[in-house]
């Protein structure tokens, strides 16, 4: 499938396996809302997030189709996945890349966006710790835990900087200047009203802009700030990338309502993440770059069930891509290697359209091939287990020493992301090590 040419939205369509197109701003991307939560809408370039109780109509349409038609016709939209940051200059999918984020000071510009917007510079730090008991410390550990959530399913490491005050929108991140995703507030909502909590800015821009009459709702000790960290991780999906995914059934951050219990990425998400950029090992697909997986469990010869390291949060991330791990054995033994798939059966489609059933567990037919040593000695293949079910090396007699390297790789040919666990042990002989783990 094609991207539309002016919004980036990634999502992972299960009747495709690939990309999907968003919705386009002024068909049916306003929908009704009910008094209990917060609802998304995805505009040409921004996302923008209603607050609970909002009423669609002809108005607010009027002013979401205003907002589109302002950005399209200032800043360059992009219709792909951050393709430079500050600190990485080429973001290419599968390699890892940092992301910086900065907090924007008092008086920072923000160009509205919105019929009715304020003029008024950002005044996220005073308004922020007026609403805040514990102050910036507090709110400021919240937004970081929520940002930095995706960062445990890609290879995203997120670097908080400095911000020098520069406008919003519009203003890339620089090294030592200011962050690639930035933080704002000010008023979003035309006088006497509230239904704007916030919006956000696709690749390769990362401006977050909070609205501060509706400040007073991000403070929720009482459900560990359930709206602000959805509200959060939910936005900076949209900075990644990541477009609405429906059902609205309470599964997905990236669903098109937040308020709903589910704080950061759950499982569509991850998948959706991993697939745009690669899971949190990456660069592990060539045999110099695998993960090296030193100290785990040695077992007695007798013991008929072994003991596992287990490495969660891999994936084989597109159609081809293969992982590599590497290990050293302590003494000789018997190796237990499993690569487990990870996943369930879950109803998955875009955003206003046709859902499907998506089984996560078998994308890939997962394989595995041991080598070494030396590197390039092929030891043994096996690829026997039925989609789902995990692949084994079973019992595989080794010598001390090494380095062994274990390759993960599927022959389908689905371009899509399969989920999957590492499991690690070996059986000892008598009066060997005991316990070895993962470093």
């Amino acid at each position: 499938m094609t991207l539309p040419r002016l919004l980036l939205a990634l999502l992972f369509l299960p009747a495709l396996l690939a990309w999907s197109p968003p919705s386009q701003a002024g068909e049916g991307c306003c929908h009704h809302l009910d008094g209990h939560h917060a609802q998304c809408l995805a505009l040409p370039g921004v996302a923008v997030t209603l607050r609970p109780g909002a009423k669609a109509g002809r108005e607010l349409e009027e002013k979401l189709q205003h907002a589109a038609e302002l950005v399209q016709e200032k800043y360059r939209i992009s219709d792909r996945l951050w393709t430079s940051t500050a600190m990485t200059p080429e973001v290419t999918p599968g390699q890892p890349f940092i992301l910086t984020y900065s907090f924007v000071p008092d008086g920072t510009p923000i160009e509205p966006v919105f019929p009715g917007e304020s003029h008024e510079p950002s005044y996220l730090y005073s308004r922020m710790n007026e609403v805040f008991p514990g102050g910036e410390q507090q709110w400021k550990s919240l937004i970081r835990r929520a940002l930095t959530s995706w960062g445990q399913h890609a290879p995203i490491t997120y670097i908080e900087v400095p911000d020098d005050g520069a406008p919003i929108p519009g203003s890339r991140g620089t090294p030592g200047v200011r962050g690639d995703i930035r933080i704002a507030m000010h008023r979003i909502n035309p006088p006497d009203t509230d239904e704007f909590l916030s919006y956000a800015y696709y690749p390769d821009f990362g401006d977050i802009v909070l609205d501060s009459l509706n400040a007073p709702d991000l403070y929720t000790p009482w459900d560990d700030f359930m709206l602000l960290t959805e509200l959060i991780v939910h936005e900076h999906g949209h900075n990644l990338g990541l477009d609405h995914a429906d059902p609205l059934n309470g599964t997905k951050i990236m669903e098109a309502f937040v308020g709903l219990g589910r704080y950061f990425p759950q499982e569509d998400d991850i998948r959706g993440v991993m697939f745009a950029y690669g899971d949190r090992f990456r660069p592990n697909q060539a045999p110099e770059d695998a993960v090296v997986l030193g100290m785990f469990p040695g077992n007695a010869p007798e013991q008929q069930t072994p003991a596992v390291a287990r490495l969660e949060g891999a994936a084989i991330f597109r159609e081809g891509e293969d992982d590599w791990y590497e290990f050293t054995m302590p003494e000789p033994g018997r190796l237990f290697f499993r690569a487990v798939p990870v996943g369930t059966v879950y109803p998955e489609g875009p955003e206003n359209g046709p859902v499907v059933m998506l089984d996560a567990l078998r994308v890939h037919d997962l394989g595995l091939e041991l080598r070494g040593p030396p590197p390039g000695n092929l030891r043994l293949t096996v690829q026997q287990a039925p989609p789902g079910q995990p692949e084994v090396l079973q019992d595989v007699e080794l010598e001390a020493g090494g380095p062994y390297r274990v390759r993960v790789f599927t022959t389908t040919g689905a371009n899509a992301t399969q989920r999957y666990a590492v499991e690690i042990g070996y059986r000892r002989q008598p009066d060997g090590p005991l316990l070895w783990i993962f470093r």
